[in-house]
Formats: structure tokens, C-alpha cells, sequence
């Protein structure tokens, strides 16, 4: 399994604007874009203990979450995926799983596919009640940089329900989790993050922190503007 860095910054949208404009010297927009942005839904997945959530919370070393994936609405294409993190790392599998499959996890019921990671998920399932909780969505501009395999990534209007049957909707209404003029800069890397990059992000100012869409969604009823401090 390879691991990888992942660096999070919450920063408002005219920070975004500069970055993107030096960025796009080096970068290029990775092959999802039909247009500047393309949307970005997830169904979440936690446990009848919510560990997810709370070693989230806690900022627990060695964790992992599930979860299905989907791009501009299209369930033609839909992917099972487990994010793990360890030391500061993380790492993703993935494979295919069909929309009926998805319906039947969310209904309770058993799904018909037969992949390494459902059969994963589902021993979950049965041994700690794993289910779909809530739906993460945003839309996203993402550049990528064959040296170092780096993947820089815009998150806007970061949105999520709690209504996980209206996954495969088209529209979902949702409620959004981020203060509005804000946005999530993500930063991936291997082994290296080149020095161009370091100073196009304008990095030594930018304030890393342990921010999860996730996190965000499950706490919005109640939940206050935790970043004031924003660059």
C-alpha cells in the first residue's frame, strides 16, 4: 500500500485566486474538468460507535474511513473507496461498485458484488454496524505534477445532508459547512514536494491544518465558525 503526504489549509477564495494563477505555470488541470470545476460526491460510511468521527475528532494515528464516490452526478461510474492514514501518511484502494449495490447499502441489504473492499466493508457491517451516514459534496479544481506525482486541489462550496438516500440524485438539497469567501486547499505528494510548488503556494504563509469534510458534515447542526483566522 503506498502512502503518501497530504497537507490541508483552509483559505479564502482570493488566496485560491493567486495560487491557481501561479500554479497553472507547472501544473495542469487533471482529466476529470469539463469545465473550471467539476462536482465531487461522497456517501460516508461509520460505525454504531461513530469511530470514524470521533478518531477524527481526536486526531487518532492509524485510522481509516470508507466510503462511495461519484463525479458531476454520474452514477455510470461509481467507486468504493477506503482512505487510510498512519503517521502523518495516507493511502486509498478503490474499485468498482454498481449503482443497485449502492442502493442496497443504504437500504440495509445485502449488495450482489463480489470485490476485496465490499467484502471488506460488509465484515464491518456485520461485525460494527458500519452503514452510509451522511453525503459530502463540493466542487473542485484539481492540478496535477508528474514530478513528485503531486495533486494540488481547490474544494468550494463544501456541502453535506444527512439524507443518504438521495445519493444517486441528480440534485441533492444540502447545507453548506464552510463560511461562505472560504475554501479548502489540499496539497498531495510523494516522496517530494519540488520548490516551485513551495513558493507558488505561497506556503510560508499558509497555516496547515487537520480539517475533514467529513467531520465538518456530521457536526454542522451545531456547529460554530471555527475559523475566524482565516489568511
Amino acid at each position: 500500500m503506498r502512502y503518501r503526504h497530504e497537507l490541508k489549509f483552509v483559505i479564502s477564495e482570493l488566496l485560491a485566486e493567486q495560487i491557481e494563477f501561479n500554479i497553472k505555470h507547472y501544473m495542469k488541470l487533471d482529466g476529470n474538468h469539463v469545465e473550471s470545476f467539476y462536482k465531487v460526491r461522497s456517501l460516508y460510511f461509520d460505525d454504531i460507535y461513530d469511530s470514524c468521527l470521533n478518531e477524527l475528532m481526536a486526531g487518532t494515528d492509524n485510522r481509516y474511513k470508507y466510503r462511495i464516490r461519484l463525479y458531476n452526478g454520474n452514477s455510470d461510474t461509481i467507486h468504493l473507496e477506503k482512505k487510510s492514514k498512519s503517521h502523518e501518511m495516507t493511502s486509498k484502494e478503490a474499485e468498482d461498485i454498481s449503482a443497485d449495490d449502492v442502493r442496497r447499502l443504504i437500504n440495509g441489504e445485502a449488495p450482489r458484488g463480489d470485490g476485496s473492499l465490499l467484502k471488506c466493508l460488509m465484515r464491518e457491517h456485520y461485525s460494527k454496524y458500519m452503514k452510509p451516514v451522511c453525503i459530502v459534496e463540493y466542487d473542485r479544481t484539481a492540478y496535477t505534477e508528474p514530478c513528485g506525482n503531486v495533486r494540488i486541489t481547490f474544494d468550494k462550496r463544501v456541502r453535506g445532508t444527512y439524507k443518504i438516500d438521495k445519493f444517486l440524485d441528480k440534485e441533492i438539497i444540502q447545507k453548506q459547512v464552510i463560511p461562505k469567501g472560504q475554501l479548502i486547499l489540499e496539497v498531495k505528494y510523494d516522496e517530494f514536494l519540488p520548490s516551485y510548488l513551495l513558493n507558488a503556494i505561497n506556503y510560508d504563509v499558509l497555516r496547515r491544518q487537520s480539517v475533514s469534510k467529513y467531520s465538518l458534515v456530521r457536526q454542522f447542526a451545531n456547529r460554530k465558525e471555527i475559523y475566524n483566522n482565516v489568511i
